[in-house]
C-alpha cells in the first residue's frame, strides 16, 4: 500500500492541469482585444462618416478649372446673382440662372422654392449641388448668406427689382398701409 501512496505523490505536478493558472489574465487580454477591436471599428466607421459628409466649397472660377465634379460627389459653390440671367417657366419651381464671382460666371438650376434675399444684390449664394459636364451647375440646395451689412432698399428700387424677376409685392396683392386705415404718425 506504501507503494500506491509513494506512486501517488510521486506524480509531477506540472502534469496536473492548474485551474486557476491564467485564467484571470486570460480573460482580460480577450476582452483588450475585444475593446481594441471595437474601438477600431468604430474609429473607422466615424471617419467614413465625416468624409462623406465632407463638402467641399469654391468660388465660380475655382469650380470652372477644376471641370465637372465626378458622380455622385457634391460640392458648394458661391457667388452673387446676376440678375437679368434668371428664369423660371409660369407655374413652374424649375429656375435657371447665372452665378459670376466678377471674374467668370457658371450657369446653374434649381428645382424648388428660392429663398426671399435669393434676389438682393447685395446678398452673396451658395448652391450646393453637381457641376455637369454640360456646364450647367445642378443645385440640389440653395443657401443666401446675407450681406454683412443690411442695406434698405428705396420703394423705388424695391418695386424695380420685384418687376425686374417678374414678383409682386404686397401691395400688388391689395395690401394697406397703417396710414391707409388712419394710424397717426409721430
Amino acid at each position: 500500500m506504501s507503494d500506491r501512496l509513494s506512486d501517488w505523490t510521486d506524480t509531477p505536478t506540472s502534469d496536473v492541469p492548474d485551474e486557476d493558472a491564467g485564467g484571470l489574465f486570460a480573460r482580460r487580454g480577450k476582452l483588450i482585444i475585444a475593446a481594441a477591436v471595437m474601438l477600431g471599428a468604430l474609429g473607422y466607421f466615424a471617419v467614413m462618416a465625416f468624409q462623406s459628409a465632407t463638402v467641399y466649397s469654391y468660388t465660380v472660377s475655382e469650380l470652372n478649372a477644376l471641370g465637372p465634379t465626378p458622380q455622385g460627389k457634391i460640392v458648394r459653390v458661391n457667388g452673387s446673382l446676376i440678375g437679368d440671367t434668371f428664369r423660371r417657366a409660369d407655374g413652374s419651381t424649375l429656375a435657371h440662372f447665372t452665378l459670376t464671382d466678377d471674374a467668370e460666371s457658371v450657369a446653374a438650376q434649381y428645382d424648388g422654392v428660392l429663398p426671399d434675399l435669393f434676389f438682393n444684390p447685395h446678398s452673396e449664394i451658395i448652391l450646393e449641388g453637381a457641376y455637369g459636364a454640360d456646364g450647367v451647375f445642378v443645385s440640389q440646395n440653395v443657401l443666401v448668406k446675407c450681406p454683412s451689412k443690411y442695406v434698405e432698399l428705396d420703394d423705388e428700387d424695391a418695386q424695380t427689382t420685384a418687376a425686374e424677376y417678374g414678383a409682386q409685392t404686397a401691395t400688388d396683392y391689395g395690401a394697406q398701409t397703417a396710414t391707409d386705415y388712419g394710424a397717426q404718425t409721430q
